[in-house]
């Protein structure tokens, strides 16, 4: 159904003729934009009409697509591109843009980089500007022209690419050469896994060589020297072989080529996470479904990207039921795990408190991986296998208690057999909330209410138990 909302959302934004805008606007950040400098600028406006209670307007936003465009192409990026995002209903607001009231699909505002028009009567008034069929509708405006176009909406951010190039080409005349580093995407890794980035050719001419540099805090790390053939639109991965990640830290990758002279966009920063440490090589993966079930996906992925494990084709989940997936994996291995919903709100916690857990089959609560409220369509969690599975880890079910279960100040922790050193509090994102050493009490009043996981360290053991917050 929503392939076909898609559809028919697609075909009212089909290119039409230019039109003349000279606006003005004041956006929420308190700076007032006037489309005529913009473009005088030699700049390429990308203006994104949409309304906060607009379902496709939001699907568009949780892509992705616009952030990739402005991260790469924007002021830090290549500099040619700039986007605005107008809610062009006439009763937009500040607390309908951060996901208040009962029309709000979401927060708009947390994460966007570009400016945001909309309150006060303004995104009303830039959208009477355009002669548009519906909400979600995008116009650019070429270098130097305050003719807007419709734009058709895409879901991939280099098929956008290529439609903007063909409005106007002249936003990527920097001469024959023109080499950039894209960014990859934010991800966790398993230890000796090595740093690779991606070089994007943005010129006329065919590339054949580059000098790509990895770096950190300033000192050189490594230098490959890339050889292959990159036309215009197409990017290669290159990696670092001699350098292993490390957890957090900042690399920086810069790129050059022969007879280049236009440099922006040819430094990306880049950092990873490292992943979990797996207990062992046969573990369970634990489901609870909310009421977007049927929108619910998840694959297993190996070091090569091949899907070693998946859900049911056609997602056949069955609205708040559980469900659990026995896998015997390959030792001393890297895995990938992405759960997918197609809603783009995750499975917690709006439409019900789904969740994923993966942990020991063996033993129940020797948990590693626990997640499902997440932002956008999906969310990817790397993990290591042992060698040999890890008998330290291995405790009993009932060795550990925590009372009061839900709690709204203090929750304490029990151990029957030895004293606890370590506890540390988790939300369902992985984000450390915070930590106590050698006490069994921790003070949760200052935490949201939710749903927690803790890592408890004992007698060279660890428990993961889940609790809940009551306000």
């Amino acid at each position: 159904m929503k392939k076909l909302i898609y559809a028919l959302i697609f075909l009212s934004c089909t290119l039409a003729n230019a039109q003349n805008q000279n606006w003005v606007a004041t956006a929420i950040d308190g700076n007032r934009y006037d489309i005529d400098s913009l473009v005088n600028a030699g700049k390429t406006v990308l203006v994104d009409v949409s309304a906060y209670w607009c379902a496709p307007c939001w699907d568009i936003h949780l892509s992705g697509v616009l952030d990739k465009l402005y991260h790469e192409f924007g002021p830090d990026g290549t500099n040619d591109l700039f986007i605005i995002f107008v809610d062009g209903d006439n009763g937009s607001s500040i607390a309908n843009l951060s996901g208040a009231g009962p029309a709000a699909l979401g927060d708009w505002i947390t994460g966007t980089q570009y400016p945001i028009i909309g309150p006060y009567g303004q995104g009303h008034y830039v959208q009477t500007q355009y002669a548009m069929n519906g909400y979600p509708s995008l116009f650019v405006h070429c270098p130097g022209s305050s003719a807007g176009v419709s734009i058709p909406i895409d879901t991939s951010w280099t098929q956008f690419l290529h439609n903007w190039d063909s409005i106007c080409p002249a936003s990527f005349n920097h001469g024959l050469k023109d080499l950039t580093v894209l960014q990859t995407k934010d991800k966790e890794f398993c230890n000796g896994e090595h740093p690779v980035t991606q070089i994007f050719n943005q010129g006329m001419d065919v590339i054949n060589t580059a000098t790509v540099n990895v770096s950190l805090n300033g000192t050189l790390l490594q230098t490959k020297n890339w050889t292959g053939t990159l036309n215009r639109f197409e990017s290669a991965d290159v990696k670092f072989e001699n350098v292993n990640l490390q957890d957090a830290l900042e690399y920086t990758f810069d790129v050059s080529t022969p007879q280049e002279t236009y440099t922006n966009g040819n430094e990306e920063i880049q950092s990873w996470r490292v992943g979990a440490e797996a207990p062992t090589y046969d573990l369970t993966f634990d489901l609870q479904c909310n009421s977007s079930a049927s929108q619910t996906s998840w694959r297993l992925l190996d070091d090569n990207g091949n899907i070693v494990e998946h859900g049911p084709i056609g997602s056949n989940y069955v609205y708040n039921n559980f469900y659990t997936y026995d896998w015997h994996l390959v030792p001393n291995s890297c895995y990938t795990l992405i759960v997918r919903n197609e809603y783009g709100e995750g499975i917690c916690c709006r439409l019900g408190n789904g969740y994923y857990n993966l942990r020991s089959t063996a033993d129940s609560s020797l948990s590693f991986l626990f997640g499902g409220n997440f932002t956008g369509y999906e969310e990817s969690r790397t993990f290591h296998t042992p060698l040999i599975a890890n008998t330290s880890f291995i405790v009993k079910e009932n060795a550990l208690t925590i009372q009061p279960n839900p709690a709204t100040t203090i929750i304490t922790f029990q151990n029957s057999t030895a004293a606890i050193t370590e506890i540390k509090i988790y939300d369902l994102l992985g984000q450390l909330q915070g930590m106590v050493l050698n006490a069994s009490q921790v003070d949760i009043s200052m935490l949201p209410a939710g749903m927690y996981i803790s890592k408890v360290k004992s007698n060279e053991k660890y428990y993961t138990l889940k609790f809940s917050k009551n306000n």
